[in-house]
């Protein structure tokens, strides 16, 4: 999922498997925030060279992981270079 400026919520939402060959094979952000809430969950993503789960492009930020789950993505689950 590519994600611009703004806010996205994921509520009980589930992004997996996933693949790119690049970077954000769950989420691609480049502006804004995402906050995960209500059991959201990002897991089994792969990405060639960064940020299996997420990847926050430069100057971006990633908002809170009140009730929800990054894992299992592959380099890793966050990246924010």
């Amino acid at each position: 999922m590519y994600y611009g400026n703004g806010h996205l919520i994921l509520d009980g939402s589930a992004i997996s498997s996933n693949a790119t060959t690049s970077v954000g094979g769950g989420i691609y952000v480049t502006g804004g925030t995402v906050t995960l809430q209500g059991g959201a969950t990002i897991t089994g993503n792969s990405a060639g060279i960064d940020g299996g789960g997420i990847y926050v492009e430069s100057g971006s930020l990633v908002g809170a992981v009140a009730d929800g789950n990054v894992t299992g993505n592959v380099p890793n689950d966050i990246s924010q270079p």
